[in-house]
């Protein structure tokens, strides 16, 4: 008994005349299923469907396995009274996938036609068409197509639907933009074609002024060539610019945009426009100059200050320096040596001051020559042998042997930047700690750290020590004295040298603080080896239990 299925798309009578007209089509139905890849073969091979994918970009093995199938099973269904007409899911299917690439109704009616051209022509190249059985295919694929082209409509009204309510969306973007942001733009050769409200108020110049000129218009004196040009570079490589420009009013006063440009491509890659939003910073930007202008007045008062009160300073510690010499009692010996102790922490504090005015000013010179580090590491740190001993501290130094006898690099800033990191670890290392220097140079950098078992430093607080003014401030700890510029200058000092810094720290287990510096090599030959002949008759070290400096660079 031959299957009967009622369309939801047709009645009784269309479905009893539908049986009619595809009566040829029954009989030689079996042929067709066995020519199913002959017939898509077919489809395929023409030149306007072969066409049709390529402008669209449509793998032909993905129509094929996809769609073309599909395509095909379902007519064979409606042959077989299986499946209703005008409703395949399979080119449904088809125009979703097809929805961002725009194709035409009439691209898609060629596409469909082929594949009634192709059930034909295979038709009589196997032998079994007629012209019954070409009119039957005729009238299947009119009635589908109907369908098709229903869904289409149904389609392409929804993506209008959906472009209004871009169109209205971005109709509120733009003017909640114009409310806020100075918005130009212009074509791809720079000439201006809209600039909105704000922009026109901001700049003094009427509508009809700028459109069609270009930006230059407005160009301050100040604005180099070489500004504009990379401003092109970038837009031309990243298709963005983010930057502030200073431009000129009609009236002559200037103004500075803080910008973004944005470049604009049609679907086909080619540049059509540039889009301009910025925002007015000129109070800003005078702000900050104003900023600066006062930061270098502090710091030129500061520096000279410093120097006024230096001088009298250094008077007055060679003076009670004289008077210690004397025979004085111990009551008169105690003030001069508080006297002593204040006027060389204000000494210090003077040179810090002058020392970040310099840095800041830009004043400050690298300034290299040849040194031996061995040699400058043991001065460094024989200059706080007694204040390690006040606090029963231990301090060992490990350098490399291999480092070359005789580096090239601004030494003095070096032993600067050393003698904070020994000052620090001293101040905040407990009773009876070991501090531990060590010293090593491998393909012309030259890293020297400073470890210590002292307080150590918060993870919030490592990002900040190094700025000016700043102390850690780690919880239940005292702020010990200073100015907090320390570790900043040896900060600016390590990076004008072309280094860089570290910390490592725990808080409460101690710090290691590290430079890396680049330096040269002056002469190759390895300290180790030069001086071990003062050594041959030596049998015996004794090292005193409270020994406060404990250094191999002695002994080498």
């Amino acid at each position: 008994m031959e299957k009967m299925i009622l369309f939801p798309s047709e009645n009784l009578k269309q479905v009893q005349q539908m049986k009619v007209k595809t009566r040829h089509l029954r009989l030689v139905r079996p042929l067709l299923l066995e020519a199913k890849e002959d017939v898509l073969r077919k489809w395929l091979s023409y030149k306007a469907p072969k066409k049709i994918l390529r402008i669209h970009e449509i793998d032909v093995e993905v129509f094929t396995n996809d769609y073309a199938n599909g395509i095909f099973d379902y007519f064979m269904g409606v042959i077989s009274g299986e499946v209703a007409i005008g409703n395949c899911p399979a080119i449904q299917s088809f125009l979703e996938y097809l929805k961002g690439k725009e194709i035409q109704a009439g691209e898609l009616y060629e596409l469909c036609s082929h594949f009634r051209r192709a059930m034909i022509d295979i038709g009589f190249e196997k032998g079994f068409a007629s012209q019954e059985y070409a009119n039957e295919i005729y009238f299947i694929f009119d009635k589908n197509f109907r369908g098709v082209l229903r869904f289409y409509t149904d389609t392409i009204f929804q993506k209008e639907q959906e472009i209004d309510r871009h169109v209205k969306l971005l109709s509120e973007y733009k003017k909640a933009l114009d409310e806020g942001a100075l918005i130009t733009k212009t074509d791809s050769k720079g000439h201006i074609t809209y600039v909105n409200e704000k922009f026109i108020e901001l700049s003094g110049y009427g509508e009809s002024e700028l459109l069609g000129r270009k930006h230059n218009i407005m160009r301050h004196p100040q604005m180099t060539q070489e500004f504009y040009k990379n401003l092109w570079d970038e837009l031309l490589t990243k298709n963005i610019f983010r930057g502030t420009i200073k431009n000129l009013k009609q009236d002559g006063e200037y103004f500075y945009v803080d910008v973004t440009i944005v470049k604009i491509n049609d679907p086909y890659d080619n540049t059509t426009e540039y889009m301009s939003i910025g925002y007015d910073v000129t109070k800003l930007v005078d702000a900050c100059a104003e900023a600066l202008r006062a930061s270098q007045v502090k710091d030129y008062f500061l520096s000279n200050m410093s120097h006024e009160i230096r001088t009298p300073l250094n008077a007055i510690l060679g003076f009670v320096s004289l008077l210690l010499d004397e025979n004085l009692s111990e009551k008169h010996r105690n003030y001069l040596g508080i006297i002593q102790n204040s006027g060389e922490n204000l000494l210090s504090i003077i040179n810090d001051i002058l020392d970040f005015s310099k840095l800041r000013s830009g004043e400050f010179t690298v300034e290299p020559k040849n040194f031996s580090l061995h040699e400058e590491l043991n001065h460094t740190m024989e200059l706080f042998v007694a204040s390690a001993a006040s606090k029963n501290l231990t301090i060992t130094s490990f350098v490399n042997p291999d480092i070359p006898k005789e580096l090239y690099a601004d030494a003095l800033r070096i032993k600067q930047v050393i003698s904070n990191f020994l000052s620090n670890a001293i101040k905040f290392s407990p009773e009876e700690g070991v501090i531990g220097v060590e010293a090593s140079c491998r393909d012309n950098i030259l890293k020297i750290s400073v470890k210590d078992e002292g307080i150590g430093v918060a993870p919030e607080d490592k990002e900040t020590i190094f700025l000016a003014f700043t102390q850690a401030g780690n919880s239940g700890m005292k702020k010990k004295e200073g100015t907090g510029l320390g570790l900043s200058i040896c900060n600016q000092l390590v990076h004008h040298m072309g280094g860089k810094i570290y910390v490592d720290s725990r808080l409460g287990k101690g710090s290691t603080f590290s430079i890396e510096i680049p330096v040269e090599v002056r002469n190759a030959q390895c300290r180790a080896f030069d001086d071990m002949v003062a050594f041959k008759d030596l049998k015996i070290v004794f090292i005193p239990p409270k020994i406060s400096v404990v250094s191999s660079t002695k002994l080498l």
